[in-house]
């Protein structure tokens, strides 16, 4: 259980830094790409302002302060422009000495070819210019370029280290949770401990006090014969006494981790539970069907396994509906590999189900009704001694502890367990 609750620190952490550092990544490009973007189009702006040309002047300087553009932006990259009238170009190639009037004029026929955009960026040869076309007159457009190949390289480059940096962080992040998150529950494993420890001390100290009760109530039929009242005390004293031994069965389950497990024919173990509880369904007037498939053998401890089957199969029974069908399947799920999974399924029908929290079902002491608690139970309630379902109200007799220690077994098998409710059926999968 705890080697569980380690795995869901490390799994919530891990993504919680996950979350983080994908935040961070996105906000240091977001901010980057928006901080060049506002550089580049300054630039475009300055460039058609001044019909493709960026004169070197002191208004200008202040103007590309004033917006935060720097100077190596605006003056060590290289810009041309272009004005297109009817079918001619006329090129001006600005500080574009690297290109030839062939690239420039693809450029500008490139930039024509998107009609419907006036702005944007071309590639070639790995360069990279951003343009942008503005109408001059009714038949002529000013293209304006401007080279942009290093702020696309910057960006990719920041994009590139905030990532392995992320990646690296994440990785140390990690280890450290990893290493450290056994301190981090330590609280938890001590806390269960000394619960653990307190309901079996309590169980053997209550012990003695009910003999004594059991022993005066005895001697007080002996005296004035048996009454209503001492048969009242005599079954309480047998609840209470089973509870106590319940408590302590799940407490020493808990506690027996390293008991080895040996092949056990799961298919031969099903079938003697259910022949053995074969004469409880007509003597509850229940319907019972069983298919259980021959030759499924498992790694388990044999008690175990029967102590889950018995608590599935009288959970079903004692909350069945009255005249109602209680069912189980075992099946070999994927029997083609090596190692499949032995599923078994009890199920029976339960109309008053709609609406329960079956999330809860295996919690221990857990009641659906904590106004009614003596009243009806609910299957949570119902281990060995719960009371029947359906619709009618009988009184409980379980404490929620069955299905509590159904989940221990199974868990401590490595195996699953869920229960479904569905078109007034509650069905309880086992996968071992």
């Amino acid at each position: 259980m705890f080697r569980k609750l380690r795995f869901q620190f490390i799994a919530i952490t891990t993504l919680a830094i996950t979350l983080i550092l994908m935040t961070l990544v996105g906000v240091i490009n977001t901010v980057r790409y928006l901080q060049t973007e506002h550089d580049i189009q300054a630039v475009l702006d300055l460039l058609t302002e001044n019909n493709g040309t960026i004169p070197d002047t002191n208004e200008n300087r202040q103007t590309f302060d004033r917006q935060f553009v720097s100077q190596g932006t605006l003056y060590n990259f290289n810009y041309f422009s272009a004005r297109i009238k009817a079918n001619e170009a006329i090129i001006n190639p600005g500080t574009a000495n690297h290109l030839t009037s062939e690239q420039i004029q693809g450029f500008v026929d490139q930039s024509g070819l998107q009609s419907f955009r006036d702005r944007g960026y071309l590639e070639e040869d790995g360069r990279y210019f951003s343009y942008r076309i503005s109408p001059v007159s009714e038949t002529e457009r000013l293209v304006v370029f401007f080279e942009t190949t290093q702020a696309f390289r910057d960006r990719w480059a920041l994009l590139v280290l905030s990532i392995q940096i992320a990646a690296i962080s994440w990785l140390a992040f990690v280890v450290v949770v990893t290493i450290f998150s056994g301190l981090a529950i330590r609280p938890f494993v001590r806390n269960y401990d000394k619960q653990r420890a307190f309901i079996t001390n309590a169980g053997h100290e209550l012990k003695t006090p009910l003999a004594v009760i059991a022993a005066n109530n005895e001697l007080q039929e002996l005296l004035t014969g048996e009454t209503e009242w001492t048969q009242s005390t005599k079954d309480q004293v047998v609840r209470l006494d089973h509870l106590i031994a319940k408590l302590i069965r799940l407490a020493r389950l808990e506690e027996r981790k390293d008991q080895a497990p040996v092949t056990v024919d799961f298919s031969q173990l099903v079938q003697r539970v259910s022949h053995n509880m074969s004469a409880l369904w007509e003597q509850e007037g229940l319907h019972y069907e069983a298919d259980i498939q021959e030759g499924i053998s498992l790694q388990g401890v044999p008690d175990d396994l029967y102590e889950l089957v018995s608590i599935l199969l009288d959970n079903a029974r004692k909350y069945c509906d009255p005249q109602g069908t209680v069912r189980l399947q075992l099946a070999n799920y994927k029997p083609w590999l090596r190692k499949g999974r032995a599923v078994l399924t009890v199920s029976n029908d339960y109309a008053a189900g709609q609406g329960q929290d079956y999330r809860l079902f295996f919690d221990r002491f857990y009641r659906s009704d904590q106004s009614r608690t003596r009243q009806v139970a609910s299957p949570e309630e119902s281990d060995s001694d719960s009371a029947p379902a359906g619709g009618e109200a009988k009184p409980a007799q379980g404490y929620g502890i069955g299905l509590s220690m159904a989940q221990n077994i199974v868990s401590l098998h490595r195996g699953k367990i869920s229960v479904h409710y569905k078109d007034g059926v509650i069905r309880f999968v086992v996968s071992l």
